[in-house]
């Protein structure tokens, strides 16, 4: 296993009437939650690129997203928190991606999201057993 850390995106989907700032608090308080996961390096907004012309932002900001760095033993508190955090929110979808790796919680029974939990760990993270 390496020790280089992991950089994950996660993105929430909410609700379809879910406006631009619910989805602000939505993730700001998923971040809140993943700032306490022992080998987490940074959990911040995600941006989606240079800001548009004209504006005086560096870099504008993907709604409803974060970019995590962490530990590889980190991954598995990082989708337990998610997987939680979901439960207890008004979410339709959460995605965690890793490179070209994306896990998606939606829709799923518990057995389901066990099984892609699992695979998705196998692929990138020291399961911490």
């Amino acid at each position: 296993m390496s020790d280089r850390p992991l950089t994950a995106s996660i993105e929430v989907t909410g609700p379809a009437d879910t406006d631009a700032q619910e989805m602000d608090e939505l993730a700001h308080s998923l971040r809140q939650d993943l700032l306490d996961v022992d080998g987490i390096d940074d959990a911040r907004p995600a941006t989606a690129g240079p800001a548009p012309t004209g504006t005086k932002a560096g870099e504008a900001l993907q709604v409803g997203a974060l970019a995590v760095s962490m530990a590889p033993v980190a991954l598995q508190g990082v989708i337990d928190v998610v997987r939680h955090w979901s439960s207890r929110r008004p979410v339709r979808k959460v995605s965690v991606t890793i490179g070209d790796d994306t896990l998606t919680l939606e829709g799923a029974t518990v057995a389901q999201q066990e099984q892609l939990v699992a695979a998705f760990l196998d692929r990138h993270g020291d399961r911490g057993e």
